[in-house]
């Protein structure tokens, strides 16, 4: 886990523009949503569930377009045959993404309390209550990723897929005030749990319980679907080819 971390890191620092690139367009992303949202005076809630959206993007998207860019490289065969695999190639990820979105929020945050003059109460706790809630993300992205190895053209949809789970889980507005049927797909995303904890006044412990439920789920069905695509691939044999 440590090389495959490390050599990302000596990536970030290699390509510099495009790691500024990545740590300050999400403020500047998140800016004009926080200042509508101050007619409101939601604009706390807002900052909030937007670096959540971002954690979400970061690491669903994050994990897809690298099997993408694994498979376009070359290299897709070569991890497959590395003692960790390629579903433990994904957990390292992830702990990757960790680090990533981790300074996405502490940059995002700083930078909305210097030029909106809006923070963050408690920053480092939201940061640890982010870490905590990411579990749930990337059992939802290994489902993704799945799809990804199946439908090649699914990362195509990547930006407008990102908005779409961004609005079902109420980053903006709030869920509940979603019709019914709409609600049912809004909690099929983990990231609305995580919105709607951080907004409500009172502890509801059955967030959790569902959430928990949740990730466990994505967890087992995103394995499975991976297992069966990394199956199918090898018995095509096009593994490299894209």
């Amino acid at each position: 886990m440590f090389w495959i971390v490390k050599k990302e890191l000596l990536m970030r620092l290699r390509y510099k523009m495009l790691t500024i690139n990545l740590y300050l367009y999400p403020f500047f992303l998140i800016a004009p949503y926080v200042l509508v949202s101050e007619y409101y005076q939601m604009e706390g809630n807002v900052l909030i569930n937007m670096i959540l959206w971002v954690w979400l993007c970061q690491l669903l998207f994050g994990i897809s377009d690298g099997i993408s860019e694994l498979r376009i490289e070359g290299t897709f065969m070569n991890i497959l045959m590395s003692p960790c695999g390629f579903i433990g190639y994904l957990f390292y990820k992830y702990f990757f993404h960790i680090i990533d979105c981790s300074i996405i929020t502490i940059v995002t945050a700083s930078l909305s309390a210097i030029f909106l003059d809006i923070r963050v109460a408690n920053l480092f706790l939201f940061l640890a209550a982010c870490i905590l809630f990411s579990i749930s993300l990337f059992s939802f992205s290994l489902l993704f990723a799945g799809l990804v190895l199946k439908y090649k053209k699914v990362r195509s949809l990547n930006y407008f897929l990102q908005q779409v789970f961004g609005f079902l889980s109420g980053y903006t507005n709030n869920v509940y005030r979603f019709p019914t049927y709409i609600r049912f797909f809004s909690f099929l995303i983990p990231l609305t749990y995580s919105i709607v904890f951080f907004n409500q006044t009172t502890t509801n412990n059955m967030i959790f319980i569902i959430l928990i439920a949740l990730t466990i789920i994505y967890f087992l069905l995103g394995i499975a679907f991976l297992k069966k695509e990394l199956h199918d691939l090898r018995k095509r044999g096009d593994v490299e080819q894209w």
